[in-house]
């Protein structure tokens, strides 16, 4: 006799498997991700390297480039971007960085540097101060040699462009 049609054998064995991830596309019904797929989302969120991502995410690939290559055509399912830009958007929720901490952050590790007469930190956490305002040359030497002359010209450098760092709040420390 054989298997009525539309059904295919281990059907039943499948149905008590644990369910995969729902993703909605705009517009569309909602389609299934695979474990693996959704792995390689969480795999790929870690370091962002496609090809190790995929291989972690438990896909098997003869070598790297093969790996990469196939990382990146599950890149290109709009299921799995879906899923990936969700993660994405729960991450930066999650961490709540914003420019405001940034900026007071940059400045208490200033003051703390200046406290241990680190003119190389200091100096680097104003030229990054500096960046955010605006003020950053784009041919400054990656590496230089502060000296307090330099930090107080940053320092009225940042004043003029309306940044009061006498304004700020001192750190805890």
């Amino acid at each position: 006799m054989g298997w009525p049609k539309g059904k295919k054998r281990g059907a039943s064995a499948n149905a008590s498997k644990a369910r995969p991830a729902k993703v909605v596309l705009k517009g569309r019904c909602e389609r299934d991700l695979n474990r693996q797929q959704e792995r390689f989302v969480i795999e790929y969120l870690v370091d962002r390297d496609v090809g190790a991502a995929y291989v972690r995410a438990g896909y098997v690939a003869k070598d790297d480039k093969v790996a990469v290559t196939a990382g990146r055509r599950l890149l290109r399912d709009t299921r799995v971007m879906s899923l990936l830009n969700n993660e994405e958007i729960k991450r930066i929720v999650r961490t709540t960085l914003d420019g405001d901490n940034t900026v007071l952050r940059l400045y208490h590790l200033y003051m703390e540097a200046m406290r241990q007469n680190e003119l190389q930190v200091a100096g680097k956490m104003l030229t990054e101060l500096a960046k955010i305002q605006g003020l950053y040359e784009l041919h400054n030497k990656q590496k230089r040699n502060y000296t307090m002359e330099d930090i107080d010209k940053l320092k009225s450098e940042l004043k003029e462009a309306g940044f009061d760092m006498d304004k700020l709040e001192p750190s805890p420390n």
